[in-house]
């Protein structure tokens, strides 16, 4: 799924476990399940929602990369040696009034990696 069909929409409530982010806007939920590749395993270490002013919040863009953002500190030694290799990814949505921001991270033998799986349900279509 194209998460970039979510501009223009407005954020009305987040909420994330280590396995989903759920983002409901006026037109539906997206949820984004960490997955990992074969043989290793993903998950939400952090979202940071951080933005102002009324709600809801109108998006103005979305970015998946491997690159931290600006103030990310790195895991120390002693987080790094409870796995094998670690890898790190970061997604941004900017809103009119801030951004909510996410840390994926993924153990595997370093032939794998993880990514987030996102799927949009309409509103119309969404169960309570």
């Amino acid at each position: 799924m194209n998460l970039e069909r979510m501009v223009g929409q407005r954020i009305l409530a987040v909420s994330w476990s280590a396995r989903e982010l759920l983002i409901t806007t006026d037109l539906g939920t997206w949820t984004g399940t960490a997955e990992g590749d074969c043989c290793s395993s993903s998950w939400f270490e952090s979202v940071d929602v951080d933005y102002s002013g009324e709600r809801p919040q109108r998006v103005a863009y979305v970015e998946e990369d491997d690159r931290a953002p600006p103030g990310y500190t790195e895991p120390d030694e002693a987080e790094l040696a409870k796995y094998d290799v670690l890898q790190t990814y970061f997604g941004c949505i900017r809103t009119d009034c801030g951004r909510i921001t996410w840390e994926l991270r993924n153990d595997s033998n370093g032939f794998y990696g993880g990514h987030v799986n996102w799927k949009f349900i309409p509103a119309e279509v969404a169960v309570e």
